[in-house]
């Protein structure tokens, strides 16, 4: 325990004099940088084209995170993003988890990720990335 200690007030004690150094340079409150890297989802789909498909991703934005849509292929394009809330959340609850429903359609054949982060928008901090991996066929062209 003394170590961790230790070792976190040496941190700080490091970090503080570039913040201040950064702070009297622009004038501004400089936080130290972030350097953990965010969780990475990947996953895969396979649609036809002119398919309507969903991207269910867990979500609370009680806490002010919420899934920006990053990139989109050009085969794909957004139709629609809704929030749910979870089952278990009794009316008049406040705080509870649910999920974030993005809601595509398949244009064109092709392939391309669907990126989206999971953020605070006034935050440069990613939290979460989710990449979709989508496959579009035309089902017409066999």
């Amino acid at each position: 325990m003394k170590k961790r200690l230790t070792a976190a007030a040496m941190a700080s004690i490091l970090l503080l004099p570039a913040a201040t150094m950064a702070e009297a340079q622009t004038g501004r409150a400089v936080a130290p940088e972030n350097h953990s890297a965010p969780a990475v989802t990947q996953h895969h789909q396979q649609v036809n084209t002119g398919q309507l498909f969903t991207l269910t991703l867990p979500a609370n934005p009680s806490t002010g995170y919420t899934w920006i849509l990053r990139t989109l292929p050009s085969q794909v394009s957004f139709v629609s993003s809704d929030y749910r809330q979870s089952d278990e959340c009794k009316s008049g609850m406040a705080g509870c988890d649910g999920a974030q429903v993005f809601t595509f359609r398949a244009e064109k054949a092709g392939h391309g990720v669907i990126e989206l982060i999971y953020s605070r928008p006034w935050e440069q901090v990613k939290n979460k990335i989710w990449m979709e991996q989508v496959k579009i066929t035309d089902p017409t062209s066999h």
